[in-house]
Order: structure tokens, then sequence, then C-alpha cells
């Protein structure tokens, strides 16, 4: 055994097992006696409060259930203040309550405009007046609350124009490797996306000006989708 061992603690010991017939911890004895060990100071304090009391262990002392509750109550208002208040420290965060909304899902980025619609009659359609050199019209589809036009160039190259009034404005992108950003097109706020995935080449730009929802997806540079966005009218 370890030399700081208490021998006459441990003669004790032995004594209550013998004389309490407890096989089970004399066979524990004999095996930790052969090799050497040294006892916490947790152990030697239970043991020496179990010497002391005749054999009687601790009684465990258990926390109240209300009280535990408590502090978890605690700890979590405590952190939802924190989140709550951090949010509002980030300017993307700061710009989906002054209209543009961001959701995060498992694999998904959600973008939309949820203030209520004011649209009680068809859409007012807009376009871009200004494309990249080489771009031209080559798809446009209309709803009454919905406008899709598609620009491409020779080398097949896309430029995807939305106009959505905002009862029907989300949309969803992959959130993997996604970088969003606050910009302003015009003097309306909205949001860049961009991606740092190679694989994933097309840009995104979404903005609204209270009445409408506009997107502008291509693979194409933050300066040129700006210029394209704020050319629409």
């Amino acid at each position: 055994m370890s030399s700081e061992r208490d021998d006459d603690l441990f003669d004790v010991a032995m004594w209550l097992a013998c004389d309490k017939r407890l096989d089970a911890d004399l066979a524990e004895f004999r095996r930790y006696d052969e090799m050497p060990c040294q006892f916490s100071r947790e152990y030697r304090r239970n043991v020496k409060y179990i010497l002391s009391h005749g054999g009687r262990r601790r009684t465990p002392h258990h926390t109240k259930l209300h009280a535990s509750m408590k502090r978890v109550a605690a700890c979590f208002a405590v952190c939802v203040s924190l989140f709550f208040c951090s949010c509002f420290c980030f300017p993307a965060v700061r710009a989906e309550v002054a209209g543009l909304a961001v959701e995060f899902y498992d694999k998904y980025l959600g973008i939309s405009d949820e203030r209520p619609s004011v649209i009680g009659q068809e859409i007012e359609h807009h376009a871009p007046t200004y494309l990249p050199e080489g771009y031209e019209l080559v798809e446009e589809n209309s709803t009454d609350y919905l406008i899709n036009i598609v620009y491409a160039n020779e080398s097949g190259a896309l430029i995807r124009y939305f106009q959505n009034d905002n009862r029907s404005a989300t949309r969803y992108f992959d959130s993997e490797g996604a970088m969003l950003s606050d910009v302003f097109v015009n003097e309306y706020r909205g949001k860049f996306l961009e991606y740092t995935d190679r694989d994933k080449t097309d840009n995104f730009i979404m903005w609204t000006d209270g009445v409408y929802t506009y997107y502008i997806m291509a693979e194409l540079p933050y300066e040129e989708m700006k210029a394209i966005a704020e050319s629409v009218s």
C-alpha cells in the first residue's frame, strides 16, 4: 500500500470488515494491499467519516427540484438575452428587422419579405434596362403575382430576373458556403449572396421597395449585379 496510508484507520477498517464478515470487502482490501496505490483526498475523507460514525456512510445531499429548475431557467434567460443582443450587433441580422427576413435551415437559406402584402391588383411589370455586353432576352414568363425573365449570351451564361409581390417572395438557397451581405439598391435595403465553393457559381442579389421584391441570379461579380439591379424600372 502507499506510504501515505493511515495505518490506524486501515486497521480499524479491517476490523469492521472482519466483524461484519464482509468477505467481499476483505477481498478488496487484500487485492489493493498487493499493489501500490494512493487514495484521493475525497476517498480519505469518506473513510474517516465512515470510521468515525460506526461504519455509517455519508448521507447524500439531494438538490431540491424547484431550486434546480430555477437555476436552469435563469441560465436559459441569460442565454436568450445574449443571443438577441448579439443578433442586433450584426448588420445582416439588423436588416431582417427592416423588412427582409433571413431563415437558416439544416441545408437551406430562406430570404423573404414578411411584411403584409399591399398588392390588390395585377403586378406592375419592371425589368432591367442595363445588361452586360452580349446578353439578350431568351425567355419571359409572367402571372398576376410573378415576373420571370431570362437573359443569355453566346457562351450560354444566364441572367435570371424575378419580380414578386411580397406574398410569394421567399427564395431558398443552399446555405453551405454561403456568404450573406447587406447592400443598398438605390435607396432600398437588400441582400447579396455569394458562395465560397467553386462548384456554386451563381451569385444572387435581392431587394424590396415595400411593394415588390426583386431577385437577380447570375454568374457575375457584385458590381455588375448591382448595376443591373439599379437599372430596373
